[in-house]
C-alpha cells in the first residue's frame, strides 16, 4: 500500500502543489496513513515484524520524495512552456510617423 502511494502520490502532489513543504507534508501524511493501515493489516500484535520491514519502509519514503521532486520539476517545465515567447521587435518603430 505504501509503494502505492509513493508511486501514485507522489508524483500527483509534485504535479499539484509543486516542490514546496505544503507537498511534502501532504504527501508525508498520505503515506503515513496508508503505513499505518498496511502495518495494521501484515503485523498480528502477537508476532515481531520481519527485520526487513522497516527499512524498506524507508526505502519507499525515499522514493515517493523523489517522484514528487520529479511531478513538481515536470509541473516547472509544464508551466514554463505555457508562457508566450517573448522576443523583443526586430524593427523599431519610426517616432517621426
Amino acid at each position: 500500500m505504501t509503494l502505492i502511494v509513493a508511486l501514485v502520490g507522489g508524483p500527483a502532489c509534485g504535479a499539484l502543489l509543486g516542490w514546496r513543504p505544503r507537498a511534502v507534508g501532504v504527501w508525508l501524511i498520505l503515506w503515513a496513513a496508508g503505513l499505518a493501515v498496511q502495518t495494521g493489516a501484515l503485523v498480528a500484535p502477537e508476532h515481531v515484524a520481519d527485520w526487513s520491514y522497516w527499512p524498506v519502509q524507508a526505502g519507499i519514503v525515499v522514493l515517493g520524495l523523489v517522484l514528487l521532486r520529479l511531478g513538481a520539476a515536470a509541473r516547472m517545465r509544464r508551466a514554463a512552456g505555457a508562457a508566450p515567447p517573448t522576443t523583443p521587435n526586430p524593427i523599431p518603430a519610426d517616432p517621426a510617423r
